[in-house]
């Protein structure tokens, strides 16, 4: 019975190792990102030419074939990572909505809860089926097209919620588990996290291999910004998950003080950021 017992453990110490190991690799091929760029919109054999020159892609995988993949990846290899919302659901994605289940929603008070536009409904990614949803849609539409990873977005939602504990305790529960079972079931697979850094410095840490701060301005640095900031950098010196940064406004002030944190900076302009090419 003993030598049963350690050899289970053995088995679970070398998946860990082993895990470990993948995610390591993953940070050192985005520490090598110099050129990246976010785009959700439709392609052509124009914008696929030029998606060549970029290190990294994160990308509306909906529009992409397993040929405009393997095209892209032709030239050096361009790391593509497809978009999938995490707690928000997209009005124009039927594929999703068509799947969800009464339960699936997140409610409160017996309503259910909605974007700031109201019309994007928000899920409750604690329910299992839910969760198998965001599994089964990031196979097929994303990895099963020779994609390298996921961009988990609209994790944000756990920090709006985190004074009402009932909503805040499902969102964090569910979006752990999701973690979790994508780490076990593709080990070796790119996972970034769009924001939610409540959940980074909590827990999320342990499974991304990068965090891209969206709309950093550090001119608008409050007092809970800079509280925040100090926390991943104190994570990020154990974990040592690569962080992207993205900014809208301010480039010079935003460029000086990601460029001396060694963080991967992009700067846009808001109108048409993801959409124009």
């Amino acid at each position: 019975m003993l030598k049963k017992i350690i050899f289970i453990l053995l088995v679970i110490l070398l998946i860990w190792q082993s895990t470990r190991i993948l995610t390591a690799e993953n940070k050192s091929s985005l520490e090598k990102v110099k050129k990246y760029r976010i785009y959700y919109r439709g392609i052509d054999d124009e914008i696929i030419t030029d998606m060549e020159k970029y290190d990294l892609l994160i990308v509306e995988a909906l529009n992409f074939e397993k040929e405009d993949v393997r095209n892209i990846k032709k030239k050096k290899n361009t790391i593509l990572i497809g978009y999938l919302s995490t707690i928000e659901i997209g009005h124009w994605d039927e594929e999703i909505l068509e799947k969800m289940n009464e339960e699936d929603y997140m409610t409160f008070e017996g309503k259910t809860l909605y974007n700031k536009s109201f019309k994007n409904p928000l899920a409750d990614i604690s329910q299992e089926h839910y969760q198998e949803i965001l599994l089964n849609t990031l196979e097929e539409r994303i990895l099963s097209k020779g994609m390298d990873g996921v961009f988990l977005d609209t994790v944000d939602w756990i920090d709006y919620y985190s004074t009402n504990e009932e909503i805040y305790k499902k969102l964090n529960k569910g979006y752990e588990e999701v973690l979790k079972k994508i780490r076990k079931k593709y080990p070796d697979i790119y996972i970034i996290q769009n924001r939610g850094f409540k959940s980074v410095i909590d827990f999320s840490s342990d499974y991304i291999d990068g965090l891209l701060w969206e709309n950093l301005n550090v001119n608008e640095f409050d007092e809970d910004y800079q509280e925040t900031f100090k926390k991943l950098q104190e994570i990020n010196s154990k974990n040592k998950f690569v962080i992207f940064s993205l900014s809208f406004e301010d480039e010079r002030e935003n460029s000086i003080f990601t460029k001396k944190l060694n963080w991967k900076h992009m700067y846009l302009e808001k109108d048409g950021r993801y959409t124009k090419w």
